[in-house]
């Protein structure tokens, strides 16, 4: 049997396509650019966790469908000003979007998307929860910024718990929004739902930890990376310092994410799996 996002991504894909403004004179619209970005391909992780674990938690198609486009929407925006402010020049095999438009059209473009994501969020088919869903989704793309902020300003000399603080600003908001958004429609209690955004935070940090360990060489002197912060630290024993910092967040998610309903603890577990499983070495290594 096919799993609700199997079924429903294309909607998703669909909403996604249809975002940022068209021309307005004779240039290249947002909408344009926002439909190359798109087609160089991606999971669509978080959209496909939303659209299952909305429709797990009882959520009509619908309001499945308009989560997942909210939170993938948010994910694409933070690409875009991503790749620009680490000045990537590829995203996914092709020219990221500020390499070909420029600096400006990726600001441009990555606003319109975090807005665009609010308009999608405001369709949900129950107003009363819309300002806790608004509330979540602004207090992720807030925290995110400022995680971002710190890492754009800091390479060297940072501590090991600073760089972990970064990574669970940087990254932790956006991965957590496919669980914290469609509990919050669910009904689920606020504490079990903090728990489990910790939990996805936990994701986050190992799985930028296990990223930072495979691109340790390009980003040296370059981008903040937790081998080079462990290694400050530890020396030659970066290595082994940092799988045990790997295993230790895939274990606090598992912990953690007990305290959800049925469909979220399936799902963090899942995570978990697919972490040890992409990453094998740093498993073994601890």
């Amino acid at each position: 049997m096919n799993s609700p996002s199997t079924t429903l991504l294309p909607q998703v894909e669909q909403q996604l396509n249809s975002l940022a403004p068209m021309a307005l004179a004779d240039e290249p619209s947002l909408n344009s650019i926002n439909r190359q970005a798109l087609a160089a391909g991606g999971g669509r992780k978080r959209a496909a966790l939303t659209l299952d674990l909305s429709i797990g938690l009882g959520l009509s198609q619908a309001d499945a469908v308009c989560l997942a486009s909210a939170v993938e929407t948010l994910h694409q925006a933070s690409l875009v000003h991503d790749d620009l402010q680490d000045q990537d020049a590829q995203r996914r095999g092709q020219q990221a979007v500020w390499s070909e438009h420029g600096g400006a059209v990726a600001i441009c473009l990555g606003d319109a998307l975090i807005a665009e994501a609010f308009e999608q969020l405001s369709e949900f088919s129950n107003p009363t929860v819309l300002p806790a869903l608004i509330r979540a989704a602004s207090r992720a793309v807030s925290t995110m910024s400022a995680g971002q902020a710190l890492d754009c300003t800091r390479i060297n000399g940072v501590s090991y718990p600073t760089y972990e603080q970064v990574i669970r600003q940087k990254s932790g908001p956006l991965l957590a929004l496919p669980f914290v958004l469609p509990m919050i429609c669910g009904g689920t209690d606020a504490d079990a739902i903090e728990r489990v955004q910790k939990a996805a935070e936990s994701i986050g940090i190992g799985y930028q930890l296990a990223d930072d360990w495979e691109d340790r060489m390009q980003d040296h002197n370059k981008h903040l990376n937790g081998f080079w912060v462990l290694t400050e630290q530890h020396g030659q024993l970066a290595d082994l310092e940092l799988a045990k910092a790997f295993n230790q967040h895939v274990a606090n998610a598992l912990a953690l994410g007990t305290e959800g309903p049925a469909p979220v603890q399936k799902a963090i577990a899942g995570l978990a799996h697919w972490l040890r499983e992409r990453f094998p070495e740093l498993s073994e290594a601890a």
